[in-house]
């Protein structure tokens, strides 16, 4: 890349050179003796001002040049502040202060800074259809906090209004924002400067967009006003948020306010804002008003400004120097000498790896790697060779070294295979400045390999080393060559030497060869005299290789080598040298020392083979790489430096940002771990020493303390994991990269893999092909092959960067910007850019320039104001600089063709981020050009048409078509290297320079006529027609002189055609190109087929009305450059006959514009379904013709190939419209999600909450890609899609639910369990907002299919559900059409401006509503299972049958509802198999001659037609049992790769064709019976298993079929008395005997619990109890817990609660619990028609009504949850034989008007009815002296004494009181609540019997080891809080 005064042409061409002072020599001399680079920890400051002349010059009028007008005002601050300040008012008249505003409002209150003397608090409030605002002005006095006055208005949206500020929505975010407007205009306007200012706004927003921290893409221009009185505000004014609706005064006060001036729609206190009014309205000047008060420095370097209002465009005064700079590449090489060493191995060994465990990834983590590793590391070792390795071919990685390996023959068993290990970071030598040169570093390319062969060039700049490692043939190992064992090995060293002479062109080599030879004495001088051994053939071919191409071995010299000489020695004990290290003769004074590592360990290595090792040292000119950094990702979102940057230049960008957001070295990710969890980490080890000191490692009582110790690590571990975790996902969160599924993958991968884990590979070797079939020699011959490849695609002419900026001068000087060109809108805003630079991916690649995105962001709005200077400069020259034009072109393997092809390979373009805003601001002017002209269905490259709209056009279209029957098709179109073959001649109406395109296109072989007639036919068309001049010399700029560069390679190829994919402008300049080339495909279609085009692009206007489809057409749906067209007719003949003219015409277009259609296959491709009359003979002709369609064209041949499925927009489409394979690949999507963070992420011991937010964002909506879109999808098929995610839902409710059990329960309640939405009702969600754009631009066509298909699985079908289940759970149904009306829901979505709000709030309630389902559904079975366990009997429900005909089994006598049944069990259990399968072979029927293409299908036909199958039974014996076994073996493969693909096991992909040849004869005749026998003498069978069906039909079940005693159907539908149960559960459940004998021998301490709601009171349960101990005098004690208000100490709706108390039942520590969960939602008084609270639960619906609200919600969950925990105590106390109670009002029989429910009818309290040791009592307590009759029923735990008493009082427990007595408990009392409430205490006389019985039963269990005090885990709860009994609890709401 050129640097130098050229590119500060942009930067600084409106500044005049600086003088520069003369200097002398010995200031000269200074300046080079000074240190050249700063001290690494020493800062340098940068100012740009220091660049600029100390004086501005003076700008004067010139009208030669290019002018604009600016600024409509020179001073707009001036203006402003000038104006009278603002008139505070009192508060309005009429308005309702809220409660916590009254006391500050007499008496202030401390302010909360006394810093501000004034402080301005403000609102807005909105409802739809009109916003407001408020503004609260207090003064800080020495008494406090003073209200001072207000103002308030409402927000308005017409221009022409006075009091117009910029809004365009009447919303909350207008509303806030224009409250943030007023206080700033009072703030400016204030007559005080002296004072310090605080705005306090409650929308984060506000306070975000004022201080330029984030943009705003509602009310864009109001934004922008905050945003600029912000910055004229900064010195005097602090803005700080304070939240909303806490209860602070001021600003409930201002939230008042607002909402009375919504109401109101008062305008009495709104300011004067003429001058305001005046700056909106100029939305330029609000813009750019940051220039009139920036610093000068900074205005300088924008073009001249006069007056300071005309901005006149200078030409640059600077020239570009004729002494270019080439760039600086990625780790840019520095050239010194340097002393180098390098030790070699040569090594062979067993196995570096056991093959049967190799890893799938590229980290090699076995344990021989390890060994080999960790020993060669500690040694050293640079390089090692090693031989027989026995590893797949690939590139490796170990802790320390980079291995490449060849490759192993696989036979029965994997054999030789060699690998070269590089050291990643044992340095070989330092440059100058000490950094080390590493071969970890160096470019790596394979020259050759096989099995027995490595060949390997490493390269470090321009210092190339080769390394090749041999394993020759042993000459004793006997050989398949018919030659002798000697001729074998000469042979391989010959074909060696070939392969030496054609790879190793290098002066630096070294050869690494087990060689399996011995060098004999006859020595020169290339091996020397030490360790010589008789001679043999095989050391004569070695000693030739070695002299053919001039190598040594060091380790034959004496001078060299030390030691043991032998490497091998026999089982024998005959020892002998085979393996070698050598090198190039010219080498030898290199070789320092040599030896044989006797020491090496053989434990995992050849036990007959040791290491050779070679240490060489000299001198050469060696390459250093720069050194390199890493960018701190977590860093990026926490942390902005935007403050500190001032500097527009982007090297100084990166030295900043390398300061602020490097990674310091040896920085990990590893979890942070809490002070106390070190300590106990420590104290642990600390033990360990001190045992292993102490020798008390075995002894109990220390190992018990370990285990304490151990478990409490893993708690305080677990509880840090879980804390960094959630806060890691906040950071995600909040940065807005949670659903950023690859940032997010690799940040949990990295942190929750084990060490050495596997990584995703191996990486293919770096071996690439050249034509001839040989390999590129080198890393830079590899390159050099890219850029040739690559310049071919783009028409690119490589040249150097000197010739490359001659063209760039010279273009630039041809299209100057005149006067008329100035177009406002070509300059960008920093609003602008900054909204772009918010929306960039942080993760993503940085460009040449290292600048990733993520410093950017960081970069915030002083970033942006230096990258819109440098973008001003560019759109005011429309000239860019020349390195924005162009990047980097890596190649990208497609996993497709072999990795050693370059075809196999397409490129990547990887540019500057700088230069993607740029060109990101000049597509979203393209984008407005684009719209108006795109007639056609284009999705792609605008809001809000996306995939899923291209997407919903096919699935209607085939739904409907598949629906009628009808003939269709789908011609899949794609274009040959689209992006990088467009013509860019067409691009603008500018002239163009074609000499470079022309000289390209004739390179690759095109005709000089073609390319004119191609140049023609482009200079008519201009696809930016609309675009302004200025604009349009802007893009033709940008898109002329690009280039792209290769790494390693120094020079650039000037490419001349294509629109760079992967640059903004990309894609929309191809969109424009695809506009103009499908209105020439139409007009050619419209001459050759009269077929009716229905894809235009127009809305419907009338939803009313919808034409009907005709009988033929075609739809075309493009996606940038995919293009789909939908084709229907009447006859196969024709859609026949359309397709051929539809290609025909589309090829004719595309290549006028130099585009080429690629007809490979899976690329243009046509799906059609063939029905109907000629089908047959369709399918028939396709058959003979391959499967293709083929016709010829103007001299052309086309042939089309015809598919069955393909994958379209990243979704499967299929014949007959199934959806089967795009389930399987969602699914398979998923789960591969999942399954990559199964292990590091969701196993771990992590809060459920956490695990679920990466499980919906990476896992789920993997799952819910384009769902909402299918149409004619049947239920099944969407079940089965939606049981996919079973298992992995599962594994999140590991711990809380049995593997096994998890096929209990759908996976709706798992997912809802785990708190996700299920996923059909998040396809609601996807539907419902998918339905708002579609509807808002709904395209004709798309409404006509919609009506055209109309039924049940049609999508408006599944719409029409996706608007009642939203009605169904919305909690404002009153706001949602009334109808089943499609087209009042229709207009209803597309005028609701909250449309998404309310869909948001849907899903947020209806995964509510399924939560408390999925609770009760999991939390009933296990209940159900803790009975069963303890010995319960549950009932059971007799299995149905589908038909009252059954099969029995003959063999083993089982019964099945069907023969399908009996078949399987006998394939399974008797190993039977069809009779069919022993006579079908092959493929083609023998007695009708018709092939069928697959032995299934074969027997499928024999069958169904059992004249066949009978000729063949009579013509040939059944196949042997063996034969048979491997056709299954064959054809199950088949049918499983079918049924992945989304087929059916016989699917027919090609028809049944008759063949020709003689048939078998008939049955009859007797030539039949001789061919049997003569296929039974050649072929004797054996089989028997389809002998093994043997059954029969029974009328009934066996009589032995065992009985049902009792179903769920004999269960009351609730309960209300019993006296005790029948089931004594094997003598648990009794009142008495066994279980009281157990109870005593278990209890420790006798502790009664009351677990209670509200407050204790004087004669409650606890009191009572307590006064009957005192009269006995026994160790009893009694605690009262308080269910929902005691939070601190007993939260006893979660999990973690309930499994403490019943350790404490299990410890013997209770003795009897009692309680009453809370009844607000059971309460029959909410059924009073609006004298009580709504009903929230109903008979149906019993754990919760869909609709509720989310209050009412958290009311019903944390009754359900303490309910459940009452009754899972209870269940455990009646287990172990203790007692307890659950007291609740009674189910109201009374009621029968209403579909009521009760706890009563609960299924788990049904069945705890059964146990003996449970009674039930119901009574009024007004028996017991209450208030009120309040009927109650009591569920006793083995405390029948209760219900004795209770029955005893008034009549039989029931009110016996004169009617009237009693007050209904109906309505509300006066203070507001309900009259239920002061129902909820119970009665004295009710807590003395309660009290007593529990005292009692307590009693009974006393012995004399009873613990005396209170254990010490309950001595939390003895601390209460007394009330009197007129004081009644609140409803609780959940915390």
């Amino acid at each position: 890349m050129p640097a130098g005064n050229g590119e500060l042409d942009l930067s600084h061409k409106h500044c005049p050179s600086m003088p520069r002072p003369l200097q002398s020599p010995q200031d000269v001399a200074k300046k080079e003796c000074a240190p050249a680079v700063q001290p690494p920890e020493q800062r340098v400051t940068l100012s740009l001002e220091a660049v600029l002349p100390p004086h501005s010059p003076d700008h004067t009028w010139d009208d030669r040049k290019p002018q604009l007008l600016w600024f409509a005002n020179e001073a707009w601050l001036f203006k402003l502040s000038r104006a009278p300040p603002c008139k505070l008012h009192p508060l309005p008249e009429g308005l309702r202060l809220p409660d916590v505003c009254y006391w500050p409002l007499i008496h202030p209150t401390p302010a909360d800074n006394p810093a501000h003397q004034l402080t301005l608090y403000l609102d807005g409030a909105a409802n739809g259809t009109h916003a407001a605002w408020s503004v609260i002005a207090t003064i800080n006095l020495p008494i406090g906090e003073v209200f001072i006055g207000c103002m308030y208005g409402c927000v308005h949206l017409e221009p022409d209004n006075t009091q117009w500020i910029g809004a365009d929505a009447m919303d909350n975010i207008a509303a806030e924002l224009s409250a943030m407007a007023m206080a700033q205009t009072c703030a400016l306007r204030w007559p005080y400067s002296d004072h310090l200012i605080c705005i306090r706004p409650d929308l984060s927003l506000s306070r975000t967009v004022a201080n330029a921290i984030t943009t705003c893409r509602s009310n864009a221009c109001l934004a922008q006003l905050c945003r600029i009185q912000g910055l004229w505000l900064t010195a005097r004014t602090e803005i700080s948020e304070i939240r909303g609706h806490q209860g602070h005064a001021w600003n409930e006060l201002a939230d008042a306010v607002a909402k009375w001036a919504l109401i109101q729609g008062s305008h009495d206190a709104e300011p004067s804002l003429d001058a305001l009014h005046e700056f909106a309205l100029q939305t330029h000047d609000v813009a750019w008003a940051w220039m009139q008060t920036t610093h000068p420095a900074l205005s300088a370097c924008f073009p001249s400004l006069i007056d300071q209002q005309v901005m006149q465009f200078d030409s640059s005064d600077m020239r570009i120097q004729q002494t270019l700079v080439r760039p600086e590449h990625s780790g840019s090489l520095s050239q010194s000498h340097a002393q180098w060493t390098m030790t070699v191995i040569t090594a062979n060994v067993l196995a570096a790896e056991v093959w049967s465990v190799q890893p799938q990834g590229s980290r090699r983590t076995g344990q021989r790697t390890l060994r080999l590793d960790n020993q060669w590391h500690k040694h050293g070792a640079h390089v090692i060779g090693v031989q027989e390795a026995r590893t797949a071919a690939g590139q490796y990685h170990s802790p320390h070294y980079r291995i490449f390996a060849s490759g192993a023959t696989v036979a029965r068993a994997p054999l030789y295979g060699c690998e070269l290990w590089l050291h990643k970071t044992q340095p070989i030598a330092k440059d100058a400045q000490g950094n080390p040169i590493t071969l970890g570093d160096a470019t790596v390319s394979i020259r050759h390999a096989d099995p027995r062969r490595l060949v390997a060039v490493a390269s470090i700049g321009q210092v190339h080393y080769t390394f090749v490692v041999l394993h020759a043939p042993c000459q004793a190992t006997q050989s398949v060559e018919t030659q002798p064992n000697g001729d074998v090995v000469a042979e391989w060293w010959n074909t060696t030497s070939a392969i030496w002479n054609n790879t190793v062109t290098t002066d630096m080599c070294w050869l690494m060869v087990d060689a399996n030879a011995p060098i004999d004495g006859e020595h020169g001088c290339h091996t020397g005299p030490l360790g010589a051994e008789n001679p043999s053939k095989a050391g004569t071919a070695f000693m030739q290789f070695l002299a053919g191409n001039d190598l040594a071995v060091p380790s034959t010299f004496p001078h060299i080598h030390e030691g043991q000489t032998t490497t091998w020695s026999h089982a024998t004990g005959k020892r002998s040298r085979k393996d070698y290290v050598a090198i190039k003769a010219q080498m030898m004074p290199l070789a320092m020392h040599s030896w044989v590592d006797i020491h090496h360990d053989n434990t995992f290595a050849h036990a007959d083979h040791l290491p050779v090792v070679l240490a060489c040292k000299g001198w050469q000119q060696l390459h250093s790489c720069a050194p390199s950094f890493r960018w701190d990702a977590e860093n990026f979102w926490t942390h902005s430096a935007a403050r500190t940057f001032s500097m527009p230049l982007e090297k100084q960008i990166l030295h900043l940002g390398q300061q602020f957001f490097a990674k310091p070295p040896r920085q990990t990710h590893k979890i942070k771990l809490q002070p106390d969890t070190l300590a106990i980490i420590a104290l642990k080890r600390q033990a360990l020493d001190y045992g292993r000191a102490q020798q008390e490692l075995n002894y109990p009582p220390f190992k018990e303390e370990l285990r304490q110790l151990e478990k409490m690590v893993r708690c305080k571990v677990r509880r840090d994991t879980q804390a960094f975790y959630d806060a890691l996902l906040d950071r995600l969160d909040h940065a807005g990269e949670l659903h950023n599924h690859r940032l997010v993958y690799q940040l949990l991968t990295r942190l929750g893999r084990k060490k050495g884990g596997k990584a995703p590979g191996p990486r293919p070797l770096p071996m690439l092909k050249k034509e001839d079939g040989t390999f590129a020699a080198t890393y830079d011959e590899q390159q050099r092959m890219w850029m040739t490849q690559f310049a071919a695609v783009e028409a690119g002419v490589p040249c150097s960067w000197a010739q490359l900026q001659q063209k760039h001068r010279a273009e630039a000087e041809d299209l100057r910007v005149t006067l008329p060109d100035i177009d406002p809108t070509a300059f960008p805003t920093v609003w602008q850019i900054q909204g772009l630079l918010s929306r960039l991916k942080r993760d993503k690649v940085p460009g040449p320039n290292h600048l990733p995105p993520a410093l950017l962001k960081a970069g915030g709005e002083v970033m942006a104001k230096h990258l819109t200077i440098l973008f001003t400069k560019a759109a005011a020259a429309a000239r860019e600089p020349l390195l924005w034009k162009g990047g980097t072109l890596i190649p990208l393997w497609k996993g497709k063709e072999a990795p050693d092809l370059p075809t196999a390979y397409r490129s990547i373009f990887v540019s500057n981020y700088s230069t993607k805003l740029y060109h990101q601001f000049v597509r979203q002017r393209l984008v407005a050009v684009w719209e108006p002209k795109a007639d056609h269905l284009q999705c792609g490259g605008r809001k809000g048409v996306g995939v899923d709209i291209a997407h919903h056009v096919i699935q209607c279209q085939q739904a409907w078509v598949t629906a009628n029957a009808t003939p269709s098709a789908i011609l899949y179109i794609d274009l040959r290297a689209a992006f990088y073959t467009v013509i860019r001649q067409t691009f603008t109406d500018l002239p163009c320079k074609n000499q470079a395109f022309m000289q390209a296109m004739a390179t690759l072989g095109v005709p000089l006529q073609d390319i004119a007639t191609l140049l023609a036919a482009a200079e008519k068309e201009c696809v930016t027609e609309g675009l302004s001049a200025h604009l349009q010399k802007v893009l033709h700029d940008m898109m002329t002189n690009t280039f792209f560069t290769i790494p390693g390679l120094q020079d650039p190829c000037h490419t001349t055609r294509g629109t760079r994919p992967g640059d903004p402008v990309a894609d929309i300049l191809f969109n424009l190109c695809m506009t103009s080339l499908l209105k020439s495909f139409r007009s050619c279609l419209a001459l050759q087929c009269s077929i009716p085009w229905l894809g235009g692009e127009a809305p419907v206007q009338d939803y009313t009305v919808a034409e009907p489809m005709p009988a033929e057409g075609f739809i075309d749906v493009t996606f940038v450059d995919d293009c789909a067209m939908l084709v229907h007719a009447p006859t196969n003949q024709r859609i026949e006959e359309v397709i051929k003219a539809l290609v025909t015409c589309f090829d004719q277009a595309a290549q006028s514009r130099g585009l080429q259609v690629n007809f490979d296959r899976g690329k243009t491709e046509l799906l059609w379904n063939i029905l109907g009359k000629g089908a047959k003979a369709t399918k028939h002709a396709l058959y003979s013709q391959g499967n293709t369609l083929q016709w010829e064209q103007q001299g052309h041949t086309y042939r089309l190939h015809v598919c069955h499925a393909y994958k379209h927009l990243g979704t499967w489409t299929q014949t007959k419209h199934r959806h089967a394979r795009e389930i399987l690949a969602r699914a398979s999507a998923a789960r591969q999600q999942w399954g990559q963070l199964a292990r590091p992420f969701f196993r771990r011991s992590l809060s459920l909450a956490t695990r679920v937010r990466v499980f919906q964002a990476i896992v789920v909506s993997k799952m819910l890609y384009n769902v909402h879109t299918w149409a004619g999808i049947k239920p099944e098929e969407l079940a089965h899609w939606n049981n996919h995610l079973r298992g992995p839902i599962a594994l999140l409710m590991k711990g809380v639910l049995a593997p096994q059990r998890k096929f209990r329960h759908p996976t709706d309640t798992l997912s809802a369990w785990c708190g996700i939405l299920p996923l059909p009702q998040q396809v609601h969600l996807n539907r419902l907002r998918f339905a708002k754009r579609l509807f808002q631009r709904c395209p004709a066509v798309t409404w006509r299919l919609l009506n055209a298909h109309q039924g049940p699985t049609s999508w408006l079908a599944a719409f029409m559900d996706s608007c009642s289940w939203m009605k169904r759970h919305y909690d404002k149904p009153h706001l949602l059409p009334q109808n089943q009306c499609l087209q009042s829901w229709i207009q209803h979505i597309c005028l609701d401006d909250h449309w998404k709000g309310r869909v948001r709030k849907t899903g947020r309630l209806a995964l509510h509503y399924n939560t408390a389902q999925a609770e009760h559904a999991i939390w009933q079975h296990n209940f159900e299972a803790t009975m069963q366990q303890a010995g319960a009997t549950l009932p059971e429900d007799p299995v149905p049958f589908a038909t009252p005909d059954r099969w029995q089994c003959d063999l083993c006598s089982k019964v099945f509802t069907s023969t399908r049944a009996l078949a399987m069990h006998a394939s399974r259990d008797h190993g039977y198999r069809k009779k069919v399968r022993y006579f079908a072979a092959g493929a083609t029927c023998h007695v009708c001659n018709t092939l069928f293409h697959t032995r299934s299908r074969l027997a499928v036909h024999f069958e169904h037609n059992t004249r066949c199958y009978e000729v063949v039974q009579a013509c040939r014996p059944p196949m042997p049992e063996t034969e048979v076994t491997q056709l299954d073996q064959a054809d199950r493969l088949t049918e499983a790769s079918l049924r992945k693909q989304g087929w059916w096991a016989t699917k027919a992909f090609l028809p049944a064709v008759k063949t020709c040849g003689p048939s078998l004869p008939p049955g009859s005749d007797p030539a039949s019976a001789r061919m049997f026998q003569n296929m039974l003498t050649r072929r004797p069978t054996d089989a028997a298993a389809y002998h093994q069906l043997q059954g029969r039909r029974v009328s009934a079940a066996p009589a032995n079929a065992p009985s049902l005693w009792w179903q769920n159907s004999d269960l009351p539908a609730f309960v209300m008395h019993s006296p005790q149960g029948i089931d004594v559960g094997g003598g648990a459940f009794m009142m008495g005997g066994l279980a009281k004998e157990a109870a005593m021998l278990h209890i420790r301490a006798l502790v009664v619990v009351h677990f209670f709601s509200g407050f204790r009171r004087d004669h409650d349960i606890h009191q009572i109890v307590e006064q009957h101990n005192l009269e006995h005098a026994t160790q009893l004690f009694v605690l009262s817990v308080d269910l929902c208000m005691q939070r601190q100490h007993a939260d006893l709706a979660t999990h973690k609660s309930l499994q403490w108390w019943k350790q404490r039942a299990k410890s013997g520590q209770l003795v009897s619990i009692g309680g009453g969960p809370p009844c607000e939602t059971y309460t029959a008084a909410r059924q009073n028609d609006g004298l009580g609270p709504r009903p929230v639960r109903s008979a149906t619906e019993p754990q919760g009504l869909p609709g509720l609200t989310w209050k009412e919600w958290q009311q019903i969950h944390i009754g359900d949850r303490l309910l459940r925990f009452i009754l899972e105590m209870l269940l455990l106390m009646s287990i172990l034989g203790y007692s307890g109670f659950i007291e609740h009002p009674q189910f109201p029989t009374w009621e029968t008007s209403h579909s009521l429910t009760s706890i009563w009818c609960l299924k788990a309290i049904r069945l705890m009815k059964r146990l003996m040791c449970v009674s039930l009592v119901s009574f009024d307590q007004c028996v017991c002296g209450a208030a009120g009759r309040k009927p109650t029923t009591l569920l006793l735990v083995r405390l029948p004494a209760i219900r004795k008493r209770l029955l005893q009082l008034g009549n039989s427990g029931r009110c016996h009181h004169a009617a009237g007595t009693h007050q209904a408990l109906i309505g509300k009392q006066q203070d507001g609540s309900f009259q239920t409430a002061k129902a909820k205490i119970y009665p004295a006389l009710m807590n003395e019997i309660i009290g007593k019985a529990m005292h009692d039963f307590a009693l009974g269990m006393a012995h004399p080891s009873l613990a005396t005090d209170l254990p010490q885990e309950l001595e939390v709860y003895t601390v209460q809080q007394f009330m009197d009994r007129t004081v009644v609890q609140p409803d609780y709401h959940g915390s």
